[in-house]
């Protein structure tokens, strides 16, 4: 049973994240100047931040699993998220430290 969830939460996780970029290719930017199309960036971040949700839960009901392959399941889309959301924060932070030093 944990298998079919964990399989299903994955497979929820990965049409979040789908949806996310499909969101932000299609929604028409928005506002003047600087702030234009930060709708954008919003609908898609929105939608990874549910992924991430999802993958957290996913990877919590596979912690429970006696086989191997189910717990490879669950820890992929949390592993993945939670890269991309490492890597966000870590550019960002590299831009602001970058513009102090320039």
């Amino acid at each position: 049973m944990r298998g079919i969830l964990t399989l299903l939460l994955a497979i929820f996780w990965a049409a979040l994240v789908v949806m996310g970029l499909y969101a932000f290719r299609t929604i028409e930017p928005s506002g003047d100047g600087f702030t234009r199309g930060l709708n954008r960036l919003a609908a898609f971040f929105q939608w990874e931040l549910g992924a991430l949700l999802v993958a957290a839960v996913a990877w919590r009901v596979s912690r429970q699993s006696p086989r191997a392959p189910t717990r490879l399941i669950g820890r992929a889309p949390i592993i993945l998220s939670g890269g991309f959301f490492l890597l966000v924060v870590v550019v960002y932070g590299g831009a602001v430290v970058w513009s102090r030093l320039g």
